[in-house]
């Protein structure tokens, strides 16, 4: 289904806040952060701590830039379509740049100028998101 991520996104953002004592929501977290734990003490790399620091910014950017009142929900109002239809722009990338790219270049030789591409978006989203929150 096409826009299927964009409508999901729509729906989510017009869900209720849960409260924040529920158990079951430390679950995924609490697991990923065991899961980082035991692969750090059966491989112990000094790489491997500084996922803990990326999340841990993270989590502070979002938390600052997200309690702008008091009534608001911590991610903000919901979203208009038009912004949630933004996630259709991924498989149009793929389709007008990705594919005529393997058909020229070969698999290898167009990954890796759009794996650089979209990592340096990718980072400079996550560092403006930082930047605000230390701003404001």
């Amino acid at each position: 289904m096409r826009g299927g991520v964009g409508l999901a996104l729509a729906v989510l953002t017009r869900l209720p806040v849960p409260d924040r004592g529920r158990w079951w929501l430390w679950l995924a977290p609490g697991a990923v952060a065991g899961l980082w734990g035991a692969g750090t003490l059966l491989a112990p790399d000094p790489l491997r701590l500084v996922w803990p620091v990326l999340v841990g910014a993270t989590v502070w950017a979002m938390w600052r830039t997200g309690r702008r009142g008091a009534a608001a929900p911590p991610w903000g109002p919901p979203l208009p379509p038009r912004r949630c239809g933004l996630f259709v722009l991924a498989p149009v990338v793929t389709v007008l740049l990705v594919v005529p790219g393997w058909a020229h270049l070969g698999g290898v030789g167009v990954n890796v100028p759009v794996a650089l591409g979209t990592g340096a978006v990718g980072s400079g989203v996550w560092l403006w998101l930082l930047w605000r929150a230390a701003r404001g």
